[in-house]
Order: C-alpha cells, then sequence, then structure tokens
C-alpha cells in the first residue's frame, strides 16, 4: 500500500490537468463562436444596407443629370401692360345715345400678357377684351360701350382689368361725360337727321 498512493496521484493530476484544459479549450471556442456571432452581420441586413446606398447614389444622379426649369423669377421675364389712355372724355350726349370706344395696349414685357377678367361698375357698359395671350411688342384694346339710357347729367362709368402683370395686377379705366335730356320729340327729330346724314 505504501508504493500504490504515489504512483496513483500523478496519474490522478494528469487526469485532472487534461480535464481542466479541455474544459479551457471549450469555454474559449464559445466565447469565439460568440464574438463571430456578433461581429458578422446577417445576410439581410447586408443587403438592405447595399440597397439603401444604391438608392442614394440614384437619387444623386438624378440631380446632377436632371435640368432645372427656369421660372419668371429667376429669368426675370415679366409681362407689362401699357394703355395709350386710362381716360375717356366722350363730351355731352344725348339721352338715348350710345358711345363706343377701344382702350388700346400694348405688351411691353418680356413674357405673354393675359387678361383674365374685366368688370365694369354699371349694367349701362358693356366691355369686351382678347382671351388669347397677347405676345411681348404686340397689342390689344378693351372694347367699351356705353349706354346713355336712363341717365342724366355727369357719369364716370369704370372699368377694371385683371391681367397677369406682376407690378399691375389690376388697371382702372375710366369713361367720363356728360348725358342731355331732351324731350323724347325732339331727340326722335335729332335722331332722324343723323341717320340721314350718315354715308350709304
Amino acid at each position: 500500500m505504501r508504493f500504490i498512493i504515489p504512483l496513483a496521484l500523478p496519474t490522478i493530476l494528469a487526469l485532472a490537468c487534461s480535464e481542466s484544459t479541455q474544459t479551457t479549450e471549450e469555454a474559449t471556442a464559445k466565447e469565439i463562436d460568440q464574438t463571430v456571432e456578433v461581429m458578422v452581420p446577417d445576410s439581410s441586413e447586408m443587403d438592405l444596407a447595399a440597397s439603401d446606398l444604391q438608392l442614394s447614389v440614384n437619387e444623386e444622379i438624378e440631380k446632377v443629370d436632371k435640368p432645372e426649369a427656369p421660372n419668371a423669377e429667376k429669368t426675370g421675364k415679366r409681362s407689362s401692360i401699357v394703355f395709350e389712355e386710362l381716360r375717356y372724355d366722350f363730351g355731352e350726349i344725348l339721352h338715348g345715345d350710345r358711345v363706343q370706344h377701344d382702350f388700346v395696349f400694348t405688351n411691353q414685357g418680356e413674357k405673354d400678357l393675359e387678361i383674365k377678367n374685366v368688370r365694369v361698375s354699371c349694367g349701362c357698359t358693356k366691355p369686351s377684351y382678347p382671351f388669347l395671350a397677347i405676345p411681348p411688342g404686340g397689342e390689344g384694346k378693351i372694347g367699351v360701350t356705353y349706354n346713355s339710357v336712363g341717365k342724366k347729367g355727369y357719369q364716370r362709368p369704370t372699368i377694371r382689368v385683371f391681367t397677369n402683370d406682376p407690378d399691375q395686377p389690376e388697371v382702372v379705366l375710366r369713361l367720363t361725360g356728360r348725358v342731355k335730356v331732351i324731350p323724347k320729340e325732339e331727340y326722335e327729330k335729332i335722331k332722324k337727321e343723323r341717320q340721314a346724314n350718315e354715308p350709304e
């Protein structure tokens, strides 16, 4: 028995060391595996990141290739309406007479001029205006017909013209004059004389 214990002790220590070394190697292998799992991303995440990168590159290419559309503010092109006159005085007319007049204007801008609308202050005044745009340098007119029936004394109906001119979006035109009321019989006589003197 004295010789058995010393011989068995080294064997036990060797086995213990072997098991300890094996356990340490297994733990190290597990740590390596865990480290690898953390450092290597999933393939789907890599595909998503690559897709986002490609999308950003395509957007930048489109910005470079696509030219910026010019606009009126950056190019400085504007329409500009200029009337030959803003007021027309028809003088004195008789009750029942009609007055027709054209307010002529020019587009002195570098952009097409648009007459958006025309409004009058009285039903006795009927306007007409171009519906098509007036090119730069072109001319147009606002036609006005005034009916004096039911009117007497001093008159001044207004015509409001709305345009795309940024400096003059609204222009006010005016007719002025006096309507003289006379007996109907006298007016009919004057009317016949006028018709007789009109050229055929």
